[in-house]
């Protein structure tokens, strides 16, 4: 890559591409667009975004005015009210049932506090929905819920801004740990990120969240450090545990059985003494969505078309998530040298492509991982599935028209996206997981004595074997490669 500075033209082209994307995301949220022009404008943001993500030229925008553009979009998010999911008041109430009543969320239902003020903000059907988080979200749901008390504003800024903080937090480790600038902006600029997942304040960013810090931590040669980050995630919501097998199994290759043993018993430790404040937690968000299929989910034209019935398809589709799982872990202890970012972002994705319970904001656990992807077919996965789940949330609603138009597009897009993963899943079971256009583009960043910012890791070879290998040298990377100015 040129040190020079980009031509003025492609800092004008790119610049435009970047201000397009962040438009879309600003006018769905201050315009409260939905239906079939919500549905277009997410499109189009996702779109661009996507186009920015898998091209080979490095985007011509500085990581200042990337960042600046990410914090006007988080300020924007955070301005108004949710536009479209309640979850937000779901967890305002559980945490007054908890600091306020000193009952139990996991066993009192909300809709038990009938003159709440707080209760009347929560979908009606999650009023009689026990609490299906983990014990340290419900801590700290009840923290803000006592500061906040019944002032609606307060709670919802308590709820909103560490979500938006969480997110930009997510796109600094990102950058910082060597994801290209474009792949940034990749996962930055995708309208559901805004208007849906940080407007909604929803806590699914909590588990990207701690993915991405956990494989940091697993870069910088701290693998206990990470298992405990991801033990931490768990006891917000257990799918952060998804990318555990992936990990483990770097480990293992890497540092051998005795630091895989020390980190799974520093994640048993971290997770039993949680999960001990209630264990009813560990269950709760299985019980509760138990045979409900969603409208984006593949699953639900199985179930449509007489398949199935949807307390089997439920169980199944978590079957399927853990062979997928599997094979994503297999895939990662077969080949050399390891792209833990694409086999991370896989794992962490598979529930929200193969899963029967899936919302946008699920896109969250997985969208942050994607920047640190080499495949290029992986991050444009993920991109397309954060569009898919955030369109059918905006154009199913509303008129005849638009549930239409959005019954449609659930019936292919999450065929072909469930079509992709097997694919790129199979394709790297069997090839090396990093093609050669993507290690080219990513200046040969697969393994960690080349490039650390890849995340990748090559097996450990004694003294003689890599005397006698071709040698390979290491240089450090440049701020711009790096993503940051």
């Amino acid at each position: 890559m040129s040190s020079s500075a980009p031509a003025p033209r492609l800092v004008a082209v790119d610049t435009s591409l970047v201000a397009a994307a962040a438009i879309t995301s600003v006018v769905v949220v201050v315009g409260n667009v939905r239906g079939a022009a919500g549905g277009v404008l997410i499109a189009a943001g996702s779109a661009v975004a996507l186009y920015i993500g898998v091209r080979r030229r490095e985007l011509a925008v500085s990581a200042r005015v990337l960042g600046a553009v990410f914090v006007v979009l988080a300020v924007v998010a955070i301005w108004r009210a949710p536009l479209g999911s309640h979850d937000m008041w779901s967890y305002a109430m559980y945490g007054r049932i908890l600091e306020h009543y000193h009952a139990n969320p996991y066993h009192v239902l909300p809709a038990h506090f009938a003159h709440d003020p707080v209760l009347r903000m929560v979908g009606t059907g999650w009023r009689h929905t026990v609490c299906v988080y983990g014990p340290l979200f419900l801590g700290v749901a009840a923290g803000v819920s006592r500061l906040g008390g019944t002032h609606l504003l307060a709670l919802r800024m308590g709820f909103q801004i560490p979500v938006a903080l969480a997110v930009l937090i997510s796109l600094w480790v990102v950058a910082r740990g060597g994801a290209r600038r474009q792949s940034v902006a990749l996962v930055g600029l995708q309208p559901v990120l805004w208007c849906s997942i940080v407007n909604g304040g929803h806590n699914d960013v909590y588990v990207g969240l701690a993915t991405v810090v956990a494989l940091g931590l697993l870069r910088r040669e701290r693998p206990t450090q990470a298992g405990a980050v991801l033990a931490v995630g768990a006891l917000v919501k257990l799918t952060t545990l998804l990318v555990l097998p992936v990990v483990l199994v770097v480990i293992l290759l890497r540092y051998g059985m005795r630091a895989t043993l020390r980190t799974i018993a520093t994640v048993g430790a971290i997770l039993v003494a949680g999960l001990a404040v209630e264990p009813g937690s560990v269950t709760a968000a299985a019980n509760v969505t138990a045979g409900v299929i969603t409208r984006a989910s593949l699953w639900r034209l199985i179930v449509d078309a007489g398949f199935i019935r949807s307390h089997p398809a439920s169980t199944v589709a978590l079957g399927v998530v853990a062979v997928m799982t599997a094979l994503i872990t297999l895939a990662v202890l077969l080949r050399r040298p390891i792209d833990l970012g694409s086999a991370a972002t896989l794992a962490v994705v598979s529930f929200a492509v193969l899963g029967s319970y899936v919302l946008p904001w699920y896109i969250a656990w997985s969208l942050p991982v994607a920047a640190l992807a080499a495949r290029r077919d992986v991050r444009a996965l993920v991109a397309v599935q954060a569009a898919l789940l955030g369109i059918a949330y905006q154009v199913g609603n509303g008129r005849a028209a638009d549930r239409a138009l959005g019954g449609t597009l659930t019936t292919v897009l999450p065929v072909l996206t469930a079509a992709t993963l097997i694919v790129i899943t199979v394709v790297v079971l069997v090839r090396s997981g990093v093609t050669r256009e993507d290690e080219a583009e990513h200046g040969g960043r697969g393994g960690i004595e080349q490039q650390p910012s890849a995340l990748g890791f090559r097996e450990r070879t004694s003294e003689r074997e890599t005397d006698a290998a071709p040698r390979v040298v290491a240089t450090a990377p440049r701020k711009d490669e790096l993503g940051v100015s």
